[in-house]
Formats: structure tokens, C-alpha cells, sequence
């Protein structure tokens, strides 16, 4: 039968918006779909109150969101994936690692997100914890705003607290914290790292850390053979150090410093 197995495009809700503001301006659905490469009976659609992309929700600047996308941008994706003898897609937000704390903070936080049942006891997945949710609408504006640093600061900066969950997040996925006894000299060298390919994403933590927590960072850089390069934030003075950890720290428990 004609049309049979042709896939339904997708929209972001972004793309509608736009497309609403155009239209709101006196534009007519055949230039705003032009302009935006959307085919123009959507628009018309669109206009008169058909039902828009992602509608049942809308991203808010919580600090659950902001943890989420700092857990996303280091251990985390999302992924549409088809589902075998049904045709349908799923719409996953998966996260998966090796510390339980991890998994339950960002498992409760995708719950509140979602307004859905936590998963208390997420599965083990080759030896690691499993945290996966269904949602497309959540899928549909996260693929839109991935690697967008600039779109990504409503959610993050709105204020201190967003802030903070963002770094907490990210640092539980990418970040470390090393102690360990110099030798021949007294005391400890110790240190918190965050790493990942991504040196956009590194400078904007070691914007965020230095902005809103007054704390300084480096970066250094390695790449191994046949592999990409590597970015690693350091803060390394003690009292950084200190300030992190009162302030941020790591919901991860062996990351924590024990004592000072």
C-alpha cells in the first residue's frame, strides 16, 4: 500500500515556537515554512491549534533539570530506539555507572522532572547501574539543545542553586578527587579533576566555578594514540579545594574528602 513504512518527520518544540513567533508577526504559513524548511500544512496546522511537538511539557530552569544535564553531558545519553516486532520507537534517557549514589540522585531527579515513579533499584547492565526513563518529549529538546552551551545557561544559570546542581552533576560523572602522600616532603598532594573531550563544555565549568563559587581552575590537555584529545580541569590550591567541597561536592560518597 502506498506510504506504508515511510517514517513521520519530527519537530522540536523550538522549531514550533519560531514558527509561532513568525507567524504571530503577519508571516504566511507558506514563507514560515520556507523559512524553516517545516512543510507548510504542519504550519497551517500549527496555526490553527493543531497539536504541538512536545505539549504535555516544557523544560523548566529547576535545579533537578540542571543536575540531569550535568549527569547527561558526562556519563549519560539519549537515544531513539526502535522496538522489535512493534515498529515503534522509544525515546530513552539512559545513564549508566559504576556508584549507586549516582544512579538513585539521578534516577530521583528524572522522576521529578517527568512527574513519573522513581526507580528505586535500577538494574545492573554489565556490571553497571542502569538508569533509564522513557520520554520523547524530554528526548526532543535535549538532542536540540546538546553541545549548545548558550541555550543550555537559561537552565543552568538561573541561579546559584541551578548552578550548583549542574556542577554537581557533571563532576559525579567526569570528575576525581586525588590525595595522596608526597614523598620526601610532608603532608598531602591532593587535587579534583574533571575530563572529557569536550573543551567547550570544560571551559564552561571552569567559567561556572570561577563566576559563582570564586574558584580558579587549569587546564591541561593529552591525547593518547588513535584517540581524541583529552580536557582536564584542575583545581588544585587548598582552599579551592575546601571551597568546592563545602559548597558543590560529590553526591558519590568515595569521592568525598574525608576530612580536612
Amino acid at each position: 500500500m502506498r506510504g506504508m513504512g515511510r517514517k513521520k518527520r519530527e519537530y522540536t518544540r523550538e522549531q514550533y515556537e519560531e514558527a509561532m513567533r513568525l507567524l504571530q508577526q503577519g508571516l504566511s504559513p507558506y514563507k514560515v515554512a520556507k523559512m524553516l524548511g517545516i512543510p507548510e500544512s504542519t504550519v497551517y496546522m500549527w496555526k490553527k491549534g493543531g497539536i504541538s511537538p512536545a505539549a504535555r511539557w516544557k523544560p523548566r530552569p529547576t535545579k533537578e533539570l540542571a543536575y540531569v544535564s550535568g549527569a547527561l553531558a558526562g556519563d549519560g545519553c539519549v537515544t531513539a530506539v526502535t522496538v522489535r516486532g512493534e515498529g515503534r520507537i522509544r525515546y530513552r534517557i539512559i545513564l549508566r555507572v559504576k556508584d549507586y549514589e549516582f544512579a538513585y540522585e539521578f534516577s530521583k531527579c528524572m522522576a521529578t522532572i517527568l512527574n513519573k515513579p522513581i526507580i528505586k533499584r535500577p538494574k545492573i547492565v554489565q556490571g553497571l547501574w542502569d538508569v533509564t526513563y522513557d520520554h520523547k518529549a524530554f528526548y526532543m529538546w535535549y538532542k536540540s539543545i546538546y553541545g549548545k552551551y548558550d541555550r543550555l545557561r537559561e537552565y543552568v544559570e538561573r541561579d546559584g542553586e541551578t548552578v550548583r546542581a549542574f556542577l554537581r552533576g557533571i563532576f559525579n560523572a567526569e570528575g576525581s578527587y586525588y590525595r595522596h602522600r608526597r614523598p620526601h616532603r610532608r603532608g598531602y598532594e591532593e587535587r579534583i579533576t574533571l575530563t572529557n573531550t569536550d573543551l567547550t563544555l570544560i571551559r564552561y565549568v571552569q567559567h561556572l566555578l570561577l563566576r559563582y563559587f570564586s574558584i580558579p581552575s587549569r587546564l591541561t590537555s593529552y591525547r593518547p594514540k588513535r584517540y581524541r584529545r583529552w580536557y582536564t580541569l584542575v583545581i588544585s590550591r587548598r582552599a579551592s579545594i575546601r571551597k568546592f567541597f563545602e559548597q558543590i561536592g560529590f553526591t558519590i560518597r568515595r569521592r568525598q574528602r574525608e576530612q580536612w
